[in-house]
């Protein structure tokens, strides 16, 4: 991975992360689960575990491809829920 695919990887992960552990506070644990997968496509040390343990790993594409997916159905699961704030 590149320097700039590095800093990046770093800096989604993390504030996929913050969301995530929101997502938990709030007992979203669904799309707590999904930032979790998308945190694990992001972070470059799993990147690096991946290509020692299986010899290869996903394409750039193939993973942004994945991540825009997963950010898709968290946005719809968060956006299909029935509101239930008092604000509504």
């Amino acid at each position: 991975m590149s320097f700039v695919g590095t800093i990046a990887g770093w800096v989604f992960s993390f504030l996929f992360g913050l969301l995530a552990i929101s997502m938990v506070f709030t007992g979203n644990y669904l799309n707590a689960f999904i930032l979790l997968i998308i945190i694990l496509l992001s972070v470059p040390p799993i990147y690096s575990f991946i290509k020692a343990y299986f010899g290869r790993v996903l394409n750039t594409f193939t993973k942004l491809t994945l991540i825009l997916v997963l950010l898709v159905v968290f946005v719809y699961l968060l956006v299909s829920k029935e509101a239930t704030s008092i604000y509504n």
